[in-house]
């Protein structure tokens, strides 16, 4: 009983995020987002395909190691092929995709793709400290990964190197999205209340102007 409420307070929390910004509600999809969502998607899948494919047939080319088992090779591509298919939920719920990519992290490569179209989405569509935290914990398996199977052509603080500065940079690129867009809604809602004010003044002159003219005739009439 106990732990089924602990695993119900964990996805409490995790929704608790993913619902984050009021400021951001879930909108119908536009033209624009069906293009986005089937090329990313697209991308992603060609992208699984391609891998699995190498894997399958350069035996030397292996997800953890070059004796991995052969079933690893296809759970990494049932997964892989899952998480592309969550990539159409992917602005519903990007904080929970992010933490099933983290551990995906620990041994797939095929997903490396659809990992980096979620982690730019999560900087898109939540504020930056809960962005920063996912970016880090994505970080976290490749870190581990590589003291396990090290890069053969890259050193350790090579590697780690390179992986740190491309998440920071899909981090800040997604929160400059983001910030673009506030700055582009707030720029807009402004125009709209300006005009809304604007309307009243007139609306208001209109009303004094009526007023006056009804007084004018009301004082001729008297």
């Amino acid at each position: 009983m106990a732990t089924t409420s602990a695993a119900g307070d964990r996805w409490s929390l995790i929704g608790a995020l993913d619902a984050l910004d009021e400021d951001d509600p879930v909108r119908p999809r536009t033209a624009r987002d069906w293009l986005v969502d089937t090329a990313t998607f697209t991308l992603s899948l060609a992208f699984v395909l391609a891998v699995t494919f190498e894997s399958v047939i350069n035996r030397g080319e292996r997800v953890i190691s070059a004796d991995a088992p052969d079933w690893l090779v296809w759970l990494d591509l049932v997964l892989s092929l899952l998480l592309c298919a969550g990539l159409w939920w992917r602005r519903r719920r990007p904080v929970t995709l992010t933490i099933l990519t983290a551990l995906l992290g620990f041994f797939s490569i095929a997903s490396a793709a659809a990992v980096v179209v979620v982690m730019f989405t999560v900087a898109v569509h939540r504020r930056f400290p809960v962005a920063a935290l996912m970016t880090v914990l994505n970080v976290i398996p490749a870190l581990i990964v590589g003291l396990v199977r090290p890069d053969p052509d890259l050193s350790y603080w090579t590697a780690m190197g390179w992986t740190v500065f491309f998440s920071t940079f899909v981090l800040l690129a997604g929160s400059l999205v983001r910030s673009r867009r506030q700055l582009v809604r707030s720029l807009r809602d402004r125009a709209e209340r300006a005009e809304s004010e604007q309307q009243l003044r007139v609306d208001r002159a209109r009303q004094l102007e009526r007023a006056r003219i009804a007084r004018e005739m009301h004082d001729v009439l008297a």
